[in-house]
């Protein structure tokens, strides 16, 4: 079951924030609303959230289909590797050019 408040939609953020009323669990401030008639629609709400959402309880993955992904992965990182390596040598001769005094 998914943390989010039947009336706003909200997550609920600390367990302070979640006040229990008719077997549902709503945000302090929502309570009011939520006793009113109209408060089921959000029952049906997060219900709907609840029917729509995926939960993944493992996959499966053939070794050379794994390695695959693992080399591609490799090869994708080349780019991100030589980019920061350019940042970082500016960034070090930035520093090395003030804090380096010239005799």
């Amino acid at each position: 079951m998914a943390d989010i408040c039947p009336m706003c939609g909200e997550k609920f953020g600390f367990s302070i924030d979640k006040v229990k009323i008719q077997g549902e669990f709503v945000h302090g401030r929502c309570r009011k609303a939520f006793k009113d008639p109209d408060g089921r629609k959000g029952i049906e709400r997060q219900k709907r959230i609840e029917e729509k959402s995926v939960y993944v309880k493992g996959f499966s993955m053939p070794f050379g289909e794994m390695v695959e992904l693992m080399v591609k992965w490799a090869l994708a990182s080349i780019p991100a590797f030589i980019i920061l390596f350019i940042i970082f040598g500016i960034f070090f001769a930035m520093f090395t050019a003030i804090f380096v005094s010239t005799v």
